[in-house]
């Protein structure tokens, strides 16, 4: 059985055909009127401490133009130079003995009272001890005997409160040298130990 549409189904589907139709050319013409751009960018302009941004393509002429950025950098503080003073060489000091000896008589004791009233203890960085005898004897005597004698100054020196960690004792080589003609006093000055005393160099603050 054949049924005749309604007027009201038929108008409905006038109207929408006709939106349907509206909405796609709508459309066709929103895509076809829109400008082409090229990249766009963003551009910072200042002044005064205001910063203002806009956005431009690459054909605006009216573009303001980018404001220069400057980045301040404190200056660098040259590094203080500390030019330390030139380190004095070694005092040399004397402690004589006497013939075939490695104790200190009255004359050793006073050399070495007088080396330590001349010296500072604190200031102290370094002592080198070398004992020395004089030509007569054996060879082989002498080398023990010069190295008692260096021995025996390294010994007073830390009773009198010299840390020993500082103190070096050995035996000067050769350490007989010299002539066995040699007068009294040249052969009293071979029997002798002799210290290098080197002072701590302390820095400017």
């Amino acid at each position: 059985m054949n049924k005749t549409a309604s007027p009201l189904a038929i108008c409905l589907a006038v109207c929408l055909t006709g939106c349907a139709s509206t909405t796609s050319t709508s459309s066709l013409l929103m895509v076809s009127t829109v400008p082409t751009r090229d990249t766009l960018s963003i551009v910072q302009s200042s002044s005064k401490g205001k910063s203002d941004f806009y956005f431009c393509d690459a054909v605006d002429t009216t573009c303001p133009v980018r404001s220069l950025k400057v980045v301040a950098v404190p200056p660098q503080q040259p590094k203080p130079v500390v030019i330390s003073p030139p380190e004095s060489p070694p005092k040399v000091f004397k402690v004589h003995f006497r013939w075939g000896w490695a104790n200190l008589d009255s004359d050793g004791r006073r050399d070495l009272d007088s080396i330590l009233k001349a010296v500072d203890n604190d200031s102290i960085r370094e002592i080198t001890i070398q004992g020395r005898t004089d030509p007569t004897g054996s060879r082989k005597f002498n080398e023990k005997l010069a190295q008692r004698r260096a021995e025996l100054v390294k010994k007073e020196l830390v009773e009198a409160g010299i840390r020993p960690e500082i103190i070096v004792a050995k035996a000067h080589l050769p350490c007989c040298n010299g002539s066995l003609s040699a007068s009294k006093q040249e052969m009293r000055e071979k029997r002798r130990a002799d210290l290098e005393i080197t002072i701590r160099t302390i820095r400017p603050k």
